[in-house]
């Protein structure tokens, strides 16, 4: 199958345009990581193209949130502390605070489609 991929392309980097910006509004620029990682891949699937979008796998806990009951990594806390001028010794309580409180869900994701 040949098919012209200009279309699917400029859908994706449309796309990531739009996510950067709802990452932005929902103040999730932090050291720049995630926003630098963003990007996607044209497949073909049979009759069909996929689009898939490519970022470092916390997107996820922005997009969805994180329920509570469950503790977040210690490391990307005390790193998230350093780039908001934290002190690292911060981490643990804020750590306790997402296991008792949760994350409050972005939806980022649905906005930028």
């Amino acid at each position: 199958m040949n098919i012209d991929k200009s279309l699917f392309k400029e859908y994706g980097e449309d796309f990531i345009k739009i996510l950067t910006r709802e990452l932005v509004k929902a103040g999730k620029r932090n050291s720049g990581n995630l926003i630098n990682s963003l990007d996607y891949k044209i497949k073909p699937l049979g009759q069909e193209i996929l689009i898939e979008i490519e970022a470092l796998d916390y997107l996820t806990y922005i997009d969805e949130g994180r329920k509570k009951g469950s503790f977040p990594p210690i490391s990307a806390i005390k790193k998230w502390a350093r780039i908001k001028g934290l002190d690292e010794n911060l981490a643990y309580p804020i750590s306790k605070n997402i296991y008792k409180y949760g994350i409050k869900p972005t939806n980022v994701i649905d906005k930028a489609i």
